[in-house]
């Protein structure tokens, strides 16, 4: 037997030493690049979020349907606090590198946090440590934890919530249904997917009184008890962080739900994130598509003791906690996936929130995998060895982590085969780089897209490539190249190729008939 003070120490480096994984990730060249493609857009919204908050023009706060709530308080302050312009090409770095250590912080420490809850309450040693390692050194997950957008602080609040819910199925603990709660409103006021955890909650409360009838009685009886004090919750905190809901919550409430949760996913345009040559029926091609881009973005280890773990979960002899587990992380999959599949608009960083049941299942197929080694003489170095081979190697595309495929099923060569290759804007600071050394002025005016995505960086004039007519230089990102072929045609010489690795993202033209 641990002491409590071994065990506390213990936890303090397993802490510590997630916190070095995680920075040795998240910092190199944090200040230099944007990544997500509408992350200029949210800093926007965020500076307009908490001004019109701070003049009580509580109805502006609303500024999109996702809402976005959670995130623009967060980078709305860091705004506030760094008092100066932010999208110039002297102050960009710095207002960058604060905000997104930041976000990352938050990110961090809410999944570690609450992560460490839900082990308390399974009682599961020190190697439940693996799935936030896991999720920590994912360089898919680690591209957008640095990033300014909406996508990774929802999957940090999914993640908790999902944590504390497990725990009070556990525990039957006010603290862990009001922490399910809290998370839950946090995740509702960053982005409206976040329903995906009501069937979640309600399948979990009733699985739990359908396998041991015995629990109903700490339950309340009926599953009306945790569940109506999780949402009580949940809506409390939806209502208090939203200032537009003090003044207007039903055309609030409305918005979001028709625009957010109904219009935008079926209605809305995004480009294919597969490639046209998948065969198959458009049914098989719409909800394979997400599993194409996961297994291709996904480490190979990462995802083979997910397929360890899906065997496992079929074993009679798995052990009933990681059955349980196992039960929550598939139901996550689920209804998490068959939404995201079937809507009309598709996005390749929507796969971000899978890393949470994949990563517990993960952990699952890890324990019976170590269970059936007979001999552990030499288990320990191995399993140091290759975890450290995956550090090193995954670390190695820092600072552009979208640059990383699964090297055992082709990498980069085979992706772009079965899916669209997406870098978001990485890399844009490069292009702004090589043109201020070649000279580029103001009176100079550049077009590509998003024009907000290479403004911090270059001292020309940025323009929209998709509406200005003409101009001196051209950037093209290799996603939008096929779209913009006609631009390219006339007038315009290639100046300049970025690449990484050997891939070419970004195409410089030059206007040769000026």
């Amino acid at each position: 037997m641990f002491s409590p003070q071994k065990i506390c120490k213990k936890d303090i480096f397993s802490f510590v030493f997630l916190a070095i994984v995680f920075y040795s990730f998240f910092l190199p060249s944090l200040s230099t690049s944007f990544i997500a493609i509408n992350e200029p857009d949210w800093i926007e919204r965020s500076a307009r979020f908490i001004e019109a908050f701070l003049k009580g023009n509580f109805a502006n706060t609303y500024q999109k349907y996702h809402p976005g709530v959670a995130l623009m308080w967060i980078i709305g302050i860091c705004v506030k606090l760094f008092g100066k312009e932010i999208f110039s090409v002297e102050n960009f770095p710095q207002f960058a590198f604060s905000a997104r250590l930041v976000l990352g912080t938050v990110f961090f420490l809410i999944v570690l946090l609450s992560f460490n809850r839900l082990r308390k309450a399974f009682s599961f040693g020190l190697m439940f440590f693996l799935v936030p390692f896991l999720l920590f050194s994912e360089p898919f997950v680690i591209a957008f934890v640095r990033s300014i957008g909406l996508d990774a602080l929802l999957t940090a609040f999914i993640f908790a919530s999902f944590c504390f819910f497990g725990a009070y199925l556990k525990s039957n603990k006010f603290m862990d249904v009001a922490g399910a709660g809290i998370f839950f409103g946090l995740a509702l006021l960053t982005k409206v997917t976040a329903l995906v955890l009501v069937p979640v909650f309600v399948l979990g409360i009733l699985g739990v009184l359908g396998v041991r009838p015995s629990a109903s009685w700490r339950m309340g009886l009926t599953p009306i008890k945790p569940l109506l004090m999780l949402f009580s919750i949940s809506a409390v905190v939806f209502f208090l962080f939203f200032p537009a809901m003090w003044v207007g919550p039903l055309k609030t409430l409305k918005d979001i739900i028709t625009l957010g949760a109904i219009n935008a996913p079926l209605y809305d345009y995004a480009s294919p994130i597969v490639s046209d040559g998948i065969a198959g029926s458009v049914f098989a091609q719409k909800f394979l598509s997400y599993s194409l881009v996961f297994a291709f973005r996904a480490s190979p280890l990462l995802l083979a003791f997910f397929l360890l773990g899906i065997i496992a979960f079929f074993s009679k002899k798995l052990d009933k906690k990681l059955r349980f587990l196992g039960v929550l992380a598939l139901v996550f999959l689920v209804c998490y996936y068959v939404p995201i599949s079937f809507a009309g608009k598709k996005i390749f960083r929507y796969i971000l929130p899978l890393f949470i049941p994949v990563g517990f299942l993960g952990y699952i197929g890890f324990c019976f995998a170590i269970g059936k080694i007979e001999n552990k003489r030499w288990l320990l170095p191995i399993v140091i060895g290759v975890f450290s081979v995956r550090i090193l190697y995954n670390i190695s595309f820092a600072p552009n982590y979208l640059f990383y495929f699964n090297p055992l099923l082709g990498g980069r060569v085979s992706a772009q085969k079965f899916i669209k290759i997406d870098f978001e804007t990485t890399g844009y600071n490069e292009a702004g780089k090589y043109l201020n050394d070649k000279g580029v002025g103001e009176e100079k005016i550049i077009v590509t897209y998003p024009p907000k995505s290479l403004g911090p960086f270059v001292n020309g004039r940025v323009e929209d490539i998709r509406t200005y007519p003409n101009a001196d230089f051209l950037l093209v990102p290799l996603g939008k190249r096929e779209e913009f072929k006609d631009k390219t045609t006339l007038c315009y010489a290639l100046e300049k190729t970025f690449s990484y690795r050997g891939l070419e993202y970004l195409f410089l033209y030059e206007n040769i008939c000026k």
